[in-house]
């Protein structure tokens, strides 16, 4: 077996650190921590408009450190392994795991008039007002 040159193995590890980092940022970014490190928005809004795109990208990142690695063999399969539970997770955390833990009612949402929902609503009852593009709506 041939050993890796030193440029192979910096190849492997730039991988697999760009890897790592995408992995981690998406996860962060599109769950409550990104909320916490106040991200921008406009960030969220991005990703997740073009996640499919990410995710790819994340597959195929993924996908190339493994060829590295069948062909280099510069890490152990134990820890290939563990880099791939740990990009799927980072995967499943950045693009299922809010909706699997907080479902959105909004699909199916009934609309009703100021008057109809003075009726329906309790006065102590908290609204969310969102206004966009001139349109308003409240959310109780």
């Amino acid at each position: 077996m041939i050993e890796a040159t030193k440029n192979q193995k910096m190849l492997f590890v730039v991988v697999a650190v760009v890897t790592a980092v995408y992995s981690i940022f998406a996860a962060v970014l599109m769950t409550e921590p990104g909320q916490s490190l106040n991200l921008p928005r406009s960030w969220v809004v991005a990703y997740y408009h073009y996640r499919w795109l990410f995710i790819g990208l994340n597959v195929a990142l993924l996908i190339y450190l493994w060829y590295l690695h069948l062909s280099l063999k510069i890490w152990t399969r134990f820890w290939m392994s563990l880099a791939t539970v740990g990009v799927v997770v980072c995967i499943i955390a950045a693009n299922f795991l809010l909706t699997a833990f907080f479902p959105s009612y909004q699909y199916g949402a009934n609309y009703v008039s100021i008057e109809e929902a003075d009726g329906i609503l309790d006065d102590n009852e908290v609204v969310y007002a969102v206004e966009i593009n001139g349109e308003v709506r409240g959310f109780p």
